[in-house]
């Protein structure tokens, strides 16, 4: 049997698991609907092997759900969002003379493509002044940024290559926040959307774990069986003993980041929401197990800086006083190596815990510390605006690695190269303004008296919001992770322009 259906037949019984749990112990119907689409997804890609034939059943499944409400066709985006890894792409050719190619195929642009652009055209053309753009403002910094995203495309050398970036930032950029900050309106909403990011967790998190203990990389038989030009770059590595394992992320960063605000959002269904519990002990468990697995210090550390701002909004002590003391561990590891019996300690726990720079190929501690200084030289040279060939540059260059490839290995430095101080201030300044409103809410004594709900979930879309914050100064945005952290923002976005609608509502 080809390697390709060995995985595929391993593969489905995680669509079967999943959707079995969740029918029987939530008893609705929807979750036979999004197991099928997972198997749908699944299906195209390992039997029928062509992201064109993708393209057809996104397009007649975006018809079909034409006239379900808002809050449904975001829940579906979330649902089919992380089904495949980026790598699952075919190159799109022009189909107007001068241009060879107009972008990728890939799940996320097509569910970009033909269930988002619908949507934010409806509510553009037909929502009210509510939905305007730049009614909140965080809407303000994300219009900023694209405009600038838009206005820079055009350094390329020809038009027809800034009109392409000009659309994949629109497709994945400002047309993903856009859309679901407009579509969450009222608690049943979000609940749908939250039910949608848990069960495709579920997924996610088991395919993870058998990756693992099969020590059996998933979708890379995709690659020959699709004929797929495109590789990943070392997407796993064993580090400690540990496969680092990436499930549909196919990366250990962005895999972990994904199942700590899953961790996020279960947490707060089980304390607000009814639901059976179990499954969401369950479906927590098998997160924290794949961000194990993960092998990756940003996923550790972004999971236990979510978990101490959840603890903190929290009226247990005993809760908060434990995860302070994960997270103070944590942090003193590699201090430890100062003294022999701290040596003694770490050498025990490096076998396991990735905390060793050694077992480390890529964004180690000396690369990084190497890579502020070029960074920083680099962009002294396009201090406002950055430059499009960054990476030929003298510093950079001397970054090089095993594999012949340059990485970044932080978002931040990736925007402030590519777009300079002025993209960089936007870009943050975006997630901070976010996280600052989502604080006051959080913290509004009101609020917590009058609406504990919507109080809480302020305060774990603060855990998710700050916690992107930390995690993307530690990796660059690879694989999926671009689309969830402004899915998530766009949510955190929804949150507070409906919980600040409460807030004056109260004092009203």
């Amino acid at each position: 049997m080809p390697i390709y259906l060995k995985e595929y037949a391993i593969l489905v019984p995680h669509i079967i698991l999943a959707t079995t749990l969740f029918s029987l112990l939530l008893r609705k119907r929807i979750f036979l609907e999004w197991g099928f689409l997972w198997l749908a997804v699944w299906s195209i890609a390992y039997l029928l092997r062509g992201i064109y034939w993708m393209t057809i059943f996104m397009f007649f499944f975006g018809v079909s759900i034409s006239q379900k409400t808002r809050a449904e066709k975001i829940a579906y985006y979330f649902v089919l969002l992380p089904t495949l890894p980026l790598f699952v792409s075919v190159v799109m050719p022009g189909v107007i003379p001068g241009i060879k190619v107009w972008m990728k195929l890939n799940v996320p642009t097509l569910l970009s493509m033909f269930v988002l652009f619908p949507l934010a055209m409806r509510v553009f053309f037909f929502g009210g002044a509510k939905d305007a753009l730049g009614a909140f403002k965080t809407d303000k910094y994300v219009l900023f940024y694209f405009i600038l995203l838009v206005a820079l495309s055009y350094r390329s050398a020809t038009l027809t290559a800034g009109l392409r970036e000009m659309l994949i930032n629109f497709l994945e950029v400002f047309l993903p926040y856009y859309a679901i900050s407009r579509a969450l309106k009222k608690k049943e909403d979000f609940e749908l959307v939250f039910y949608a990011v848990v069960f495709s967790g579920m997924i996610v998190a088991t395919v993870g774990i058998m990756e693992e203990l099969l020590r059996w990389p998933m979708f890379l038989g995709l690659i020959d069986a699709m004929h797929l030009e495109e590789r990943p770059i070392s997407p796993f590595t064993v580090r400690g003993g540990l496969l680092k394992i990436g499930s549909t992320f196919a990366s250990g960063t962005p895999c972990g980041y994904f199942s700590t605000a899953v961790i996020a959002i279960s947490y707060f269904l089980k304390n607000f929401v009814k639901v059976n519990k179990k499954l969401l002990y369950l479906i927590s468990g098998l997160c924290l197990l794949a961000i194990f697995f993960t092998a990756a210090r940003g996923a550790w550390l972004g999971f236990l800086v979510m978990a101490l701002i959840v603890a903190v909004y929290q009226k247990g002590k005993k809760v908060k006083l434990i995860l302070g003391f994960l997270l103070t561990a944590y942090i003193a590891l590699p201090f430890l190596n100062y003294t022999s019996a701290g040596q003694a300690i770490t050498n025990k726990i490096e076998q396991v815990v990735p905390t060793s720079k050694e077992h480390s190929e890529y964004g180690t501690i000396d690369y990084r510390e190497r890579l502020v200084t070029a960074v920083f030289t680099t962009m002294s040279l396009h201090p406002w605006f950055g430059s499009l060939d960054f990476l030929e540059t003298e510093e950079m260059q001397a970054m090089k690695q095993g594999e012949g490839i340059i990485d970044v290995v932080n978002t931040y430095f990736q925007i402030g190269l590519a777009y300079g101080w002025v993209g960089l201030v936007l870009f943050t300044m975006i997630f901070v303004n976010t996280a600052l409103k989502l604080f006051f809410l959080a913290n509004s004594q009101r609020l917590r008296r009058k609406n504990e709900y919507f109080s809480q979930m302020t305060a774990v879309f603060l855990s998710i919001v700050v916690m992107t914050v930390v995690l993307i100064g530690t990796v660059s945005s690879v694989s999926l992770l671009p689309h969830y952290f402004w899915a998530f923002t766009a949510i955190a976005a929804a949150t507070v322009r409906v919980v600040t609608n409460i807030k004056r509502e109260l004092i009203a």
